[in-house]
C-alpha cells in the first residue's frame, strides 16, 4: 500500500508516544473472540469511484460489492454484527440492499468518531487516512490482502505484528474468493497482534 515512507527506522526509532482522543492511554487487555457475544466488526470500505481516476488502483466496484455481500453474510452467519463504513469521498454507493439486515448497520460518520463503537476493524484497502487512525487504537485490525495492492516486503513485515493479512484469490471469473474457516481463524488471530513497530517505523505523529 502507499504510506507516506521517510525511511524505515526500525529497529532503530525511538517508539512514538502517539495519542489521540480514542486511544486508551493504558488499554485494558483484549478480550479474545469467543468471549464477545455477539462481536461488532466494522468494515471501512474503499472507494466507489468507477468514473473517477484514483491515486491507487481500485478494484471494480462489482467485485467489490459483490465480495462484499458475500463477506457480510458470512459475518452475519457467525451470528457477528457488522457496522459498514463506506468511504465518505465515494461517488455512489452501493445498493441499500447490501445493509438491509437487522444485523448489519451502515454508520456515515467520521472514523475517528466512530471507531470505539466496535470489538474488530476490516479494512478493504489500508491505504486511507482511516487506517492511520486505527493503528492508533486498540482494536483488532484484519486487511484484505490480494494480489490487487501488494505489500512492499519489509512494511509486510512489520505490519504483520500488529494487523492480520487475510488470504483473498481472486478465481477465473474475476470474483474474490478465500478459505472462510480460514479466514476466521485469520480474523481471531487479529485479536493476538499488538506489535506498533509499523506504525512506529512509516508514520509520524
Amino acid at each position: 500500500p502507499v504510506v507516506p515512507v521517510l525511511k524505515s527506522l526500525a529497529p532503530s526509532v525511538s517508539v512514538n508516544k502517539g495519542y489521540n482522543k480514542y486511544t486508551k492511554r493504558n488499554p485494558s487487555p483484549r478480550k479474545v473472540l469467543s468471549e464477545i457475544k455477539h462481536p461488532k466488526i466494522m468494515y471501512v470500505a474503499t472507494l466507489y469511484n468507477p468514473e473517477m481516476v484514483n491515486f491507487s488502483p481500485l478494484v471494480p466496484m462489482q467485485i467489490m460489492v459483490d465480495w462484499e455481500a458475500r463477506l457480510f453474510a458470512k459475518f452475519v452467519s457467525w451470528g457477528w454484527r457488522v457496522i459498514y463504513k463506506p468511504h465518505p469521498e465515494s461517488s455512489i454507493m452501493p445498493s441499500n440492499v447490501l445493509w438491509e439486515h437487522p444485523m448489519i448497520t451502515l454508520e456515515n460518520r467520521r472514523f475517528e468518531s466512530v471507531c470505539n463503537d466496535c470489538d474488530m476493524l476490516w479494512f478493504a484497502q489500508s491505504n486511507s487516512s482511516s487506517f492511520l487512525h486505527a493503528l492508533y487504537s486498540d482494536k483488532p485490525i484484519t486487511i484484505a490482502n490480494t494480489d490487487h495492492n501488494p505489500w512492499h516486503e519489509e512494511a509486510k513485515n512489520l505490519v504483520e505484528k500488529r494487523c492480520v493479512l487475510a488470504s483473498i484469490d481472486m478465481d477465473e471469473s474475476g470474483r474474490f474468493m478465500t478459505d472462510w474457516h480460514r479466514l476466521r481463524q485469520e480474523i481471531e488471530d487479529s485479536f493476538s497482534r499488538t506489535d506498533n513497530l509499523f506504525r512506529d517505523a512509516f508514520f509520524l505523529r
